[in-house]
């Protein structure tokens, strides 16, 4: 990656902290071109995103099955901190 390009991402990581929901639209065009160059940053957003919703969940029940169908996407992806961090989430809700 060129060192411009180093120098993008160390001044907006503070963005992929944020809601998609909360970030303006400039914000949400520079998280955009930060997933333009690694889909697996775009797939751990997206995990956030998912995940800060299942937490919001009333339901014990919508909260497993939501953890359920997230575990799936890492899976595919090559984020073996997230994959590891996800079975041990549904390792109880495999009954």
């Amino acid at each position: 990656m060129p060192a411009n390009k180093r120098k993008y991402f160390k001044k907006s990581w503070r963005l992929l902290f944020a809601k998609y929901d909360t970030l303006t639209e400039k914000q949400k065009e520079k998280v955009e071109v930060m997933f333009w160059y690694s889909d697996d940053l775009k797939m751990a957003y997206q995990l956030k995103e998912q995940f800060d919703k299942v937490l919001k969940n009333q339901s014990s029940e919508e909260t497993k099955i939501e953890l359920k169908n997230g575990y799936n996407q890492p899976k595919k992806a090559k984020l073996t901190n997230l994959r590891d961090v996800c079975r041990y989430l549904t390792v109880g809700l495999k009954k």
